[in-house]
């Protein structure tokens, strides 16, 4: 299975409590590292200087010639308290490269304005859409704040988003009648994440899984890890419930690391002992 990611590698400072780490991140990373774990041939279409760490890229294909930038990399400061995550802009590398790829699905997942939207437009395959970095805006501190931007859908076979997202694009303060309007917009499906709840609005029908009460810690890249499951779990299996179950998985597994940063990337089996958890608890409804 041949899977593609067009995302900036970044470098990020976490704060949680009293503690500060410094580490390789981006959605690049954590998507391309969740479908390396499920075994797929990874490509990532991605920017970074010579201050970010190449090793974590091992066994994922780049081409160095679009890759390597002499500006440096993408760099966040992230403040975790629980749920709640505050992020600064610190340093923004340069735009990709995008290029056409031979590929069974894609992932593409801006993190801050590397792409732009009709990217979208000029690739092949199965589309996984995050739109967050198109929608963000640092203020005069670096602060990160989400600004209104409507967005073409067309061609989006699943996006992901969350509550604050639909309701900058679409307008819609209810999230599931934001979904149906993303529907309309172009988007097959939609997945919505809000903290433990994870729905996925697929034709008429709304499926909601939560995630179960336990303790969170470092919450950065669980939203590309999602996408990194559900996109393996939709090309293999062709069944949108079944991805659902397996990207909850994904999330829950990674948290139950208890780990910081990219080494909090969950295994397969880990994963699939969660899907068939939440399978049999999946909550669903027409709307």
């Amino acid at each position: 299975m041949n899977v593609s990611i067009i995302s900036h590698c970044a470098m990020d400072t976490v704060h949680i409590g009293d503690s500060v780490y410094e580490q390789a991140g981006g959605d690049a990373c954590y998507s391309g590292l969740m479908s390396k774990e499920f075994r797929a041939n990874v490509t990532i279409q991605t920017r970074f200087g010579d201050d970010f760490p190449k090793r974590y890229l091992e066994g994922i294909n780049i081409r160095d010639d679009l890759a390597v930038s002499t500006l440096p990399t993408t760099r966040f400061r992230i403040v975790i308290d629980g749920l709640n995550r505050t992020l600064y802009l610190q340093n923004q590398c340069e735009e990709i490269q995008a290029y056409r790829e031979s590929q069974d699905g894609l992932i593409v997942s801006p993190i801050y304005h590397e792409v732009t939207p009709a990217i979208i437009k000029k690739q092949d395959g199965y589309i996984l859409y995050n739109p967050q970095g198109l929608l963000r805006t640092a203020g005069s501190d670096g602060t990160i704040s989400i600004t209104d931007n409507t967005l073409d859908m067309a061609g989006v076979d699943a996006l992901k988003v969350n509550p604050a997202e639909i309701r900058t694009i679409t307008g819609e303060d209810d999230s599931i009648y934001g979904m149906k309007r993303l529907q309309k917009m172009g988007a097959r499906i939609v997945i919505c994440t809000n903290g433990k709840e994870i729905m996925m609005l697929e034709k008429t029908m709304l499926y909601t899984i939560e995630l179960p009460n336990k303790e969170i810690f470092d919450t950065t890249g669980l939203g590309a890890i999602l996408c990194g499951a559900f996109l393996h779990t939709i090309l293999k299996e062709r069944d949108a419930l079944w991805a659902l179950c397996f990207a909850g998985g994904s999330i829950q597994a990674a948290l139950d690391t208890k780990a910081i940063g990219l080494s909090k990337i969950p295994k397969k089996g880990a994963i699939q002992s969660n899907a068939s958890y939440f399978y049999n608890l999946v909550k669903y409804k027409q709307v």
